[in-house]
């Protein structure tokens, strides 16, 4: 059995993986498939929480692509807002 190592969340490698996680989560939403969203979600809160730590001297990267997915996250509020049996 080889074990995967987890992809390094330091530098550009770590905003490429919020950027990919990102995508999924709009792929998914987009879908309809509330519960992939919602598993994403939870990734994203722990993987946010690496990539702050890992970024506090350099943040500038980083706060870009928080800002977009602030609005990701904005769509996802009015899909809510929209359908609230099927989404929260």
């Amino acid at each position: 059995m080889r074990l995967l190592n987890a992809p390094s969340l330091a530098g550009t490698d770590g905003i490429a993986q919020l950027q990919q996680l990102q995508g999924d989560m709009r792929e998914a939403l987009s879908n309809g498939n509330y519960t992939r969203v919602r598993q994403l979600d939870d990734t994203c809160t722990v993987v946010l929480d690496k990539l702050i730590e890992l970024h506090r001297e350099q943040p500038g990267a980083l706060l870009h692509t928080m800002l977009d997915l602030k609005q990701m996250y904005a769509e996802l509020l009015r899909e809510c807002s929209a359908r609230p049996a099927q989404v929260c």
